[in-house]
């Protein structure tokens, strides 16, 4: 009785060995840390998939490595660009809990981004919004922004989202005569040009939305994040850019 007893148990050993193993190499093959792909279904009823690729990225000027996302054809940084011009400052430089990255004029901004990456337009902006809305419709904030660290409305909604891609997008605030807003509130530079009035657009996320906005800020005043796009695959890409230094006209 008790060898079978002992013959029973090392078979239920090895049973709960083989499951353990199975199962481990089935979490390894769906955490490597890569984004999951975006499927929905289109208009016409099909089936579709955005592909989702991660990497990395290190800029050659001072040797800091950036995450990267690659959705459908387009790589965006997926960390705030943290590349240091003289007089500049990050968000602790201006009292903030975190170091959420350089905050950059957009006169700055345009000329930033390192070699083969450039500040994106609104329309490439557009473009990915309009990708991850084909997934999550009205949604495209809440797919971006990180799963903590955002305040709640007034109504008790958490403002987290489900940083579904690695995008990343944090409750930094931004500095516009002083820093505020950290916990509520982001916005990236666009490339473009200020009005007549000193205003200038930016991309911008809010704690209380799920969804992303394009507003008007004080240029003159106003310092804000960059998120660069790889050059590849986009009109800069085919038609290349200036040859001027990055930074001998910032």
């Amino acid at each position: 009785m008790g060898s079978l007893m002992r013959k029973v148990q090392i078979v239920a050993m090895i049973a709960m060995l083989f499951l353990a193993m199975f199962h481990l190499s089935a979490c390894g093959s769906s955490t490597s840390g890569d984004p999951s792909d975006l499927s929905y279904t289109d208009p016409d009823g099909n089936d579709s998939t955005i592909v989702i690729k991660s990497g990395s990225f290190t800029d050659k000027r001072d040797g800091q490595k950036y995450s990267t996302v690659t959705v459908g054809d387009y790589t965006w940084m997926a960390e705030n660009l943290n590349y240091k011009l003289d007089g500049s400052k990050n968000s602790r430089d201006y009292g903030t809990s975190k170091n959420y990255g350089v905050l950059y004029s957009l006169k700055q901004a345009k000329k930033v981004c390192p070699e083969g990456w450039h500040l994106p337009t609104y329309a490439e902006w557009k473009e990915l919004f309009s990708l991850l809305e084909e997934a999550h419709e009205d949604s495209a904030g809440w797919v971006l922004k990180t799963t903590s660290g955002w305040e709640s409305d007034e109504d008790g909604m958490s403002g987290n989202g489900g940083n579904l891609i690695g995008f990343s997008v944090k409750p930094t605030g931004f500095y516009n005569g002083y820093y505020a807003l950290e916990g509520q509130y982001t916005a990236f530079w666009v490339d473009g040009d200020m009005d007549w009035d000193g205003y200038a657009t930016a991309i911008r996320f809010d704690y209380d939305d799920a969804d992303w906005h394009s507003p008007e800020l004080y240029a003159y005043r106003a310092e804000i994040y960059v998120r660069c796009l790889n050059d590849k695959n986009t009109l800069v890409g085919t038609l290349g850019t200036c040859d001027d230094s990055k930074e001998d006209s910032i």
